[in-house]
């Protein structure tokens, strides 16, 4: 082969692989041969094709952002050169040289949208370069960053408790390769949602007072190398759903054995819309779940203790508690009539009040009063009236005389009492017997005197004060108070006629006498 020790091959094909070694040999003394080792030539069909990457799983940056290619291949030899392109394979926009490790990387720092367009690779080596092939092309597209946007689903700033809202976190057509954070109230606040990939959104189940606040949200590169611009902040504002809740007890707290009781259950909203489910709980227990704002019970004395009821917005577990209320259940009552004045023996004219009473005070009382039977209720004359618990007779009368008895009743319907027992109201004439007297009698000489008296004789041992009426003929002809004498002190034909007269208390009762008659005496 000569003395040269170099070997050439040029140009290399695939039959010149194969295992090499050289050889050498003395001049003086050519049996004298040393080999040397030996060297595998491996020799590929075709240029070889680098691979070219991006480090990252997006397309899209932002201007600003670093970007690294990397341009691969399977040689093993340490000494290619990579050339790099940009737009056009015509012209070479950089060089690197090979790393081992990794083949060779290009970084871009800091991009511009003038680094957007498509990027190759390619290697070469040797004196007389050697070119590889191009690599695949990549297409890099830098622009301005996005300005991060925040939106509401649904699009409302005023919440109430128990509500669910979700923010939207949108920077447009950038996709890909983002991760997003949340912060409330501060930004310099541990993040909401941080190291969620997937949180564009950010969603508040059931809000509660203390989610009020402002939000922004921050997306940054899923490997943190770069981050846009906070959003601006949005606004949460949470109010209460619950102005509040009261329970009531009908016909009252205090309830008779037997009665109906109703409880009621008043909730207030700030938002009417929703529908409530209502839950009525006795000493801790839920004893009614209902959608109507009444539980309506007949007592027993087991059912007393202390009441609740709670509203809640149906489907979003956001309920309010209502004050208690103690329910106690007592024997049905029993009212007594009493009488003022407190007289055993009320005489014609005479005025009384019969009152209706319970041992225990009741709210909204219905009262009924009846007479002799339990039938139909007394009702209001001109001389008697009812008002509530009282009825009042200005003047009795005979026919008021009787058995009173009275029945309390409340609620809707109506629930009652026992009756009362029986009252007596006892009634008499004041006046047993009312006579005129003559003196001298009923016939009378003209010119003489006479002197008529009224003669009221009582019924007890009494002595009001009584008026004296007296007539002629139906014409009155004196009105005396105290006095039950009428003097005549002349008689004359003009003068006789029939008389009569009245006795009258100062409470309007009056009894009249029987008329007698006074003529002048004829003598034979």
């Amino acid at each position: 082969m000569g003395n040269n020790p170099i070997l050439t091959i040029n140009p290399v094909t695939v039959s010149h692989s194969g295992d090499y070694k050289c050889r050498t040999a003395r001049r003086l003394n050519l049996e004298e041969e040393f080999y040397s080792n030996s060297v595998k030539l491996r020799v590929l069909k075709g240029r070889p094709s680098p691979v070219l990457t991006v480090q990252s799983r997006w397309r899209q940056f932002c201007t600003g952002e670093r970007v690294t290619l990397l341009c691969q291949f399977e040689s093993g030899a340490a000494d290619w050169s990579y050339y790099w392109y940009q737009d056009s394979q015509e012209t070479q926009r950089y060089q690197t040289e090979h790393n081992r490790q990794t083949g060779s990387v290009l970084s871009l720092s800091v991009v511009t949208p003038s680094h957007s367009g498509l990027y190759w690779c390619r290697t070469g080596r040797g004196n007389e370069v050697y070119h590889s092939q191009y690599s695949n092309a990549i297409q890099l597209q830098v622009s301005d960053p996005p300005e991060t946007r925040v939106t509401l689903l649904p699009p409302r700033r005023q919440l109430f408790t128990g509500d669910n809202v979700t923010l939207i976190c949108d920077v447009g057509n950038y996709s890909t390769g983002w991760r997003y954070s949340w912060y409330k109230d501060s930004t310099q606040s541990p993040a909401l949602h941080g190291g969620d990939t997937a949180g564009t959104r950010y969603t508040v189940h059931s809000a509660a007072l203390s989610h009020s606040g402002q939000y922004w949200c921050r997306v940054g590169r899923e490997d943190a190398s770069f981050h846009l611009n906070y959003s601006q902040p949005v606004s949460l504002q949470v109010t209460e759903l619950f102005l509040g809740v009261h329970i009531t007890a009908q016909p009252s707290e205090t309830v008779w054995e037997g009665e109906t009781l109703t409880l009621h259950c008043a909730a207030q909203l700030k938002n009417s819309a929703h529908k409530l489910q209502y839950r009525y709980v006795r000493e801790g227990r839920v004893v009614k779940s209902s959608w109507e704002d009444t539980y309506t019970i007949k007592v027993r004395q087991g059912d007393e203790g202390k009441y609740h009821c709670e509203a809640e917005a149906a489907g979003k577990g956001i309920y309010s508690t209502s004050n208690d209320v103690e329910i106690t259940v007592t024997e049905r009552p029993k009212p007594a009539v009493t009488q003022e004045p407190a007289w055993e023996r009320l005489y014609f004219g005479e005025p009384v009040t019969l009152r209706c009473g319970l041992s225990v005070d009741f709210p909204r009382l219905e009262y009924l009063w009846f007479k002799d039977r339990l039938g139909s209720p007394v009702t209001n004359t001109s001389d008697r009236s009812v008002d509530g618990n009282i009825l009042r007779i200005s003047s009795v009368l005979r026919s008021d005389r009787g058995q009173y008895r009275c029945l309390v009743q409340r609620g809707q319907p109506a629930q009652s009492t026992h009756p009362s027992d029986p009252f007596l109201l006892n009634v008499s004439d004041l006046f047993s017997r009312v006579t005129l007297l003559v003196s001298p009698g009923g016939s009378v000489q003209e010119g003489e005197p006479v002197n008529l008296t009224c003669d009221a004789e009582t019924s007890e041992y009494v002595h009001p004060l009584v008026l004296y009426s007296f007539f002629r003929d139906g014409e009155l002809l004196s009105e005396r108070s105290g006095s039950a004498l009428y003097p005549i002190d002349t008689l004359n034909q003009t003068l006789t006629g029939s008389y009569s007269c009245a006795a009258e208390t100062p409470h309007g009762f009056q009894k009249n006498s029987t008329g007698v008659t006074i003529t002048l005496a004829v003598f034979p």
